[in-house]
């Protein structure tokens, strides 16, 4: 298996969530289990590197903890997410269709030995938690908030009070399309008449 070469290869140990109760030629730096604490391993400042497919939460907790990350997305928001991290520089992505054992192995020596993402990675962890609650506090001082304020209705979105056509917009790309199409018309209608004088003047001639 193209991972179990490249790990095995490390001198860092490896922790992976692996379904099936044993790894087959596991070289020993590997430890598997089918369930992991993912933010408690990510929060230890040993830990070099995140490798995932991208997804919201688990990318989040990387940037929470300062961890350069390795992100190998398939669908949905994966994509977007480690696109961010690449432009930001504290991850990188590589495509899922083209990974290969050469690739997959550069990527984790970058993040390795180059310290610039780890740097980075801290640096936006700090801009990240640098808030003036707690999560829990800000749960618990928006909902005191709402039951305050009876239920805060000026907070309330006017998209939920639109319709299905207006809020989407359908009623103007009616009429974009109407008037659309309605150029095409006239273009119709003036090439064909162009054409019929043209024919009508080769004829003339031919005549």
């Amino acid at each position: 298996m193209l991972f179990i070469k490249v790990f095995g290869k490390l001198k860092q140990k490896v922790i992976w969530r692996y379904s099936n109760e044993t790894l087959p030629n596991n070289p020993g730096n590997i430890k598997i289990s089918s369930w992991l604490p993912q933010r408690d391993i990510l929060a230890p400042q040993n830990i070099k590197l995140f490798i995932t497919h991208g997804g919201l939460l688990g990318t989040t907790e990387a940037v929470v903890e300062g961890v350069p990350i390795l992100g190998i997305p398939v669908f949905g928001d994966q994509k977007m997410n480690m696109a961010k991290a690449s432009a930001r520089g504290y991850g990188i992505k590589l495509v899922y269709k083209e990974l290969n054992e050469r690739n997959f192995a550069e990527a984790i020596e970058e993040l390795l030995n180059n310290p610039t993402y780890k740097e980075t990675a801290v640096k936006v962890s700090k801009m990240f938690n640098d808030r003036p609650m707690t999560p829990q506090e800000a749960v618990v001082y928006w909902t005191e908030y709402a039951v305050r304020h009876q239920g805060a209705p000026h907070l309330i979105a006017q998209a939920t009070k639109m319709n299905f056509i207006s809020l989407n917009l359908i009623d103007v790309y009616f009429v974009l399309s109407i008037g659309f199409l309605l150029i095409l018309y006239l273009n119709f209608v003036f090439l064909r008449k162009m054409l019929r004088k043209i024919f009508k003047v080769v004829k003339s001639k031919k005549e």
